[in-house]
């Protein structure tokens, strides 16, 4: 308002010093300069928060405040839904949620992928050499997380961007309009330079109103279109600076790991141009945008007018598609697999006394574990356990009464395979294990709409392990299976038969495993007895005041030698005792 006062009393007095005119000018440098002030300061508040919001998830994660953790939705493949539900692999209180440090879809999706498919050995150990080389360097991956999570706040994400990048250009089918394009322009030019020159009689003038008013035809019929491909590449935002700021920050990735190395490499080797690509396409998007400006809006549309100037941007950004676009995969690959590595090094940071396990084709094909835990639960409520599983053609038989902790191991194990094929530390002071295809069958479920009872679900869920045992892996990998009190659904006498041939055909495949039961009796079936290593949990009972049960999930070695569902009745006021 002073700056208009200003300018007001230097037009309106007369006067030779224009003082008020000067006033002026300086009030308007005062006013840019506080409105680039702010704009950094609102920036960095925006960042301050979000780097307060980024070490109070870490904090969470730590405590299990599973609803203080960003539970992002994956879709998982038909194929591995059944392990990643016995597993807790995905959604709500899972591995997913407790490990993931991505916020990009890339790298949400590349941490999604090796959790779902497991790496071969030599990958195993470059991810543990990664993770274990970025563990340290806390502030980096703070700063990681900080430009991921500025990019998925943003309403354009990278797959549109992708899809425009590796697509066909836009002028490749209207050649004809960019001749066009092209020759109005040059001709505006040219007859307006020679009017303001005087090369060229005024009446020249008239002409250059006709090639405008084609101009505006032309931008009606094809603008719109442009502009589709504008906001395919960036919002009013100009998501184009965060990819920068991403592949900047991949340039400054600690080089302690060769694998490390490869992704810096992969921005900045032959095709080393990602920052400085980026950076002429944020300017080229920043030209595109100012037809979003209050200030340059109107100057805009004037240009669009006489030089057709949205299309000339396209040819700027066509020019630059055909250069970059098929290395933009690359560079986004390249970030998805650095979030992907910098949740791994949050989990070994965070957890130091975790253990980077041993996976090889080389050691003897079976898996142990020193104190074994589950990594989803608390710190102080977990209990570790050392679990021995093979070799090839044995299975653990784990007995016990209710509530005693035998279904807790079995996710134990297999939420721990899955993290040690994938690359990360397990939850264990020790573990070894030769390369493993991961099956369960655990939390079954009926399907009133599809006519499925919980027997049916079941056996179909137990054909897929079956046949999984009966696939020649040409890839090493031994058929590793969890079980956890199969076949509930039917009588005694018909499950004892069905659970021997199941783990009979197993054996004799070759597999390993662990199967839980209620059922001691199968201990006593020769041909499970030999293939079978005994283990069971169980209660104890404080009499002294109240009947009290409790449970301290240390398995034993043996048959369990309790059981707890008549006193567990008893206890919950139902009628127990024995049935004499």
């Amino acid at each position: 308002m002073a700056a208009i006062y200003c300018g007001w009393r230097e037009l309106t007095t007369e006067s030779t010093s224009h003082g008020w005119a000067w006033a002026t000018g300086l009030l308007l440098v005062v006013f840019m300069a506080a409105v680039i002030y702010f704009d950094r300061l609102e920036t960095w508040l925006s960042e301050t928060r979000t780097r307060r919001k980024i070490n109070e998830e870490l904090q969470a994660r730590c405590q299990r405040d599973w609803d203080r953790i960003r539970a992002p939705e994956v879709v998982v493949p038909a194929a591995r839904r059944a392990v990643s539900n016995d597993l807790d692999l995905f959604g709500h209180a899972s591995l997913f949620q407790f490990l993931s440090q991505a916020h990009t879809p890339m790298g949400r999706r590349m941490l999604q992928d090796w959790l779902l498919n497991p790496a071969s050995p030599a990958e195993i150990v470059a991810r543990q050499q990664s993770a274990k080389a970025l563990a340290p360097h806390d502030e980096y991956r703070e700063d990681l997380a900080l430009r991921g999570r500025s990019l998925a706040a943003s309403p354009m994400g990278p797959d549109s961007f992708l899809q425009w990048a590796e697509g066909a250009p836009w002028y490749e089918s209207r050649q004809w309009l960019k001749a066009m394009v092209i020759g109005l322009t040059a001709t505006f030019v040219l007859g307006l330079v020679g009017v303001l020159c005087g090369w060229l009689p005024r009446e020249v003038s008239f002409g250059l109103m006709a090639l405008a008013a084609v101009n505006m035809f032309i931008s009606v019929g094809w603008v719109g279109s442009v502009h589709d491909v504008f906001n395919a590449i960036t919002s009013r935002r100009n998501e184009v600076e965060h990819y920068q700021a991403l592949m900047a920050l991949l340039l400054e990735v600690p080089t302690d790991a060769p694998k490390l190395v490869e992704l810096r490499q992969a921005i900045d080797g032959s095709m080393g141009y990602s920052v400085q690509a980026l950076s002429r396409l944020g300017r080229i998007m920043r030209i595109a945008n100012s037809r979003r400006s209050p200030l340059f809006g109107i100057i805009h549309v004037v240009m669009q007018i006489l030089l057709l100037w949205d299309f000339h941007v396209m040819l700027l950004l066509e020019a630059w598609q055909r250069r970059y676009g098929n290395s933009v995969r690359g560079w986004l690959n390249a970030f998805g697999e650095l979030e992907a590595i910098a949740s791994l090094a949050a989990l070994v940071h965070d957890y130091p006394d975790w253990a980077f396990p041993k996976v090889n084709t080389e050691l003897a094909c079976e898996f142990k574990a020193k104190s074994l835990g589950h990594p989803l639960l608390k710190d102080h409520v977990r209990v570790a356990n050392d679990v021995e599983i093979g070799p090839p053609g044995t299975f653990l038989l784990v007995t016990g009464s209710n509530m005693s902790g035998k279904s807790t191991m079995l996710r134990s194990v297999g939420i721990n395979v899955v993290l040690a094929q994938a690359g990360g530390p397990v939850c264990a002071r020790e573990m070894t294990m030769p390369p493993v295809h991961l099956e369960t069958s655990m939390r079954i479920r009926d399907s009133l709409a599809d006519g499925v009872s919980h027997y049916l679900a079941e056996v179909s869920r137990l054909k897929e392990v079956v046949d999984q045992a009966d696939v020649d892996r040409k890839d090493g990998r031994v058929l590793f299976y969890l079980l956890d009190e199969i076949l509930q659904g039917t009588n005694s006498r018909e499950r004892r038969i069905a659970v021997r041939r199941v783990m009979e055909h197993l054996a004799k495949r070759q597999a390993i495993g662990a199967i839980s039961t209620h059922d001691l009796e199968l201990a006593d079936i020769p041909s499970l007895a030999s293939a079978s290593r005994l283990v069971h949990f169980r209660e104890s009972i404080d009499s002294r005041e109240a009947e009290i049960m409790s449970f301290d999930y240390l398995m034993r070695p043996g048959l369990a030698t309790t059981t707890n569902a008549l006193k567990l009745l008893e206890l919950v006021g139902l009628p127990g005792g024995s049935d004499d």
